[in-house]
């Protein structure tokens, strides 16, 4: 049943309403059966509001599922590399101990730590002191709270013991080598 324009001008309606016939031609008991019914705009707006926040569930969950793969992997990534001395058997730490000289009379002191590190197939010590001056190469850009190659200029001197190697780590500072000694001793598994 077509609406005449003038109908809805005395009504005030506004231009985004729509007329829609009653569904199956029921009404709420006030029109006759088959009178078209008034929606206003305000209800589609509502509608389309509660479809756009649907759709923008829908696109949050799925991207959160894309990225969670992604947040599993974050937690088990390290922040930085581990100690290098960690990678090997360390059997024992001992300090490692210089005479200072002063005039006549002479005394021990720390001057670092011995590192002895148990012997693998294919490892030599020249291989291992190349290793160890790498990472304190690579070292000087990061920060190793617990690693005894992250004190400070040090000389490194690695030795074959028969069983395995000396790895010695030497400092002219008394406490960058106490540092050295106090950091290697926690390679040692208990």
């Amino acid at each position: 049943m077509p609406v005449r324009c003038h109908a809805l001008r005395s009504a005030r309606l506004d231009v985004r309403d729509r007329v829609t016939p009653f569904a199956n031609g029921r009404s709420n008991g006030s029109e006759a059966p088959g009178t078209p019914r008034i929606t206003p705009a305000s209800s589609r707006k509502k509608a389309r509001i509660l479809m756009f926040a649907g759709k923008l569930v829908a696109a949050s969950a799925l991207a959160l599922s894309a990225l969670a793969p992604s947040f599993s992997f974050a937690a088990q990534t390290p922040k930085q590399a581990p100690c290098l001395l960690g990678e090997y058997l360390v059997t024992a730490v001992s300090p490692y101990l210089a005479q200072d000289q002063i005039g006549k009379a002479s005394f021990p002191r720390v001057h670092g730590a011995s590192v002895y590190v148990a012997a693998e197939p294919g490892l030599t010590a020249e291989w291992l002191k190349l290793r160890v001056e790498q990472h304190i190469a690579v070292m000087q850009r990061g920060d190793m709270p617990d690693c005894a190659l992250d004190v400070g200029p040090m000389r490194v001197e690695v030795d074959s013991t028969g069983n395995g190697f000396a790895v010695r780590l030497i400092s002219s500072d008394t406490r960058s080598a106490a540092q050295i000694l106090e950091r290697a001793r926690l390679l040692v598994p208990e």
